[in-house]
């Protein structure tokens, strides 16, 4: 198992929302979904740091997994 129940508990209070075409900023570094298009609500982000923008495409959902140690 990938994540347990009380990992599921943890992140809820850290989870927050935005709709599509939303422009967040955090720290300097900007980032908004647009629809994916090929999931029901699959959204794909572009991040902007520095002026420099990067659109990720691809499905993160287990994205950091590969690089447990």
């Amino acid at each position: 198992m990938l994540y347990t129940e009380a990992d599921l508990e943890t992140s809820m209070d850290k989870i927050e929302t935005i709709n599509f075409h939303e422009e967040k900023d955090v720290f300097g570094i900007k980032f908004w979904a647009y629809n994916a298009g090929h999931v029901l609500g699959a959204a794909m982000f572009m991040i902007e740091i520095a002026g420099v923008k990067v659109l990720m495409t691809h499905d993160v959902v287990n994205l950091f997994a590969c690089y447990d140690a």
